[in-house]
């Protein structure tokens, strides 16, 4: 039925016909249709062909929507993790950073103990982050 849906209504016609003729059937509106009686008229099916172009565009315009709220979200969380990085002076700020912790929500999650697992981190410097974290 693909192929119907890039027909014009006379085409999409005029190919149910053909089809209902050598003894086949269509399908229509979730309806089997077996005689040339019960087929859509062409008004019916340039109707059904407008009916589906709003809905594309409808479902278009929600979609746009959709990307453009991601959008939105996207560039709050980086203006955000942005303003939330490690400042220049943070105590062992080049080992977090090559460890993957480049914001203060990063090392926050962090104890004391997984910070002395970080190579170029030890005890002393450890302390000194959880006091300079707050």
């Amino acid at each position: 039925m693909a192929k119907a849906n890039k027909m014009s209504a006379e085409q999409r016609r005029a190919w149910h016909e053909g089809a209902i003729a050598a003894g086949g059937s269509v399908l229509h509106d979730r309806r089997v249709i077996t005689s040339l009686s019960a087929l859509p008229t062409l008004g019916d099916l340039a109707e059904t062909e407008q009916e589906m172009a709003e809905a594309l565009s409808d479902i278009d315009r929600r979609r746009q929507a959709l990307n453009d709220e991601e959008a939105r979200v996207r560039a709050r969380e980086t203006s955000s993790a942005v303003s939330e990085e490690l400042p220049e002076d943070f105590p062992g700020r080049a080992a977090l950073n090559d460890a993957g912790h480049k914001t203060k929500a990063d090392v926050a999650k962090l104890s004391e103990e997984e910070l002395t697992e970080i190579p170029g981190i030890g005890p002393a410097t450890a302390k000194k982050i959880v006091e300079a974290r707050g």
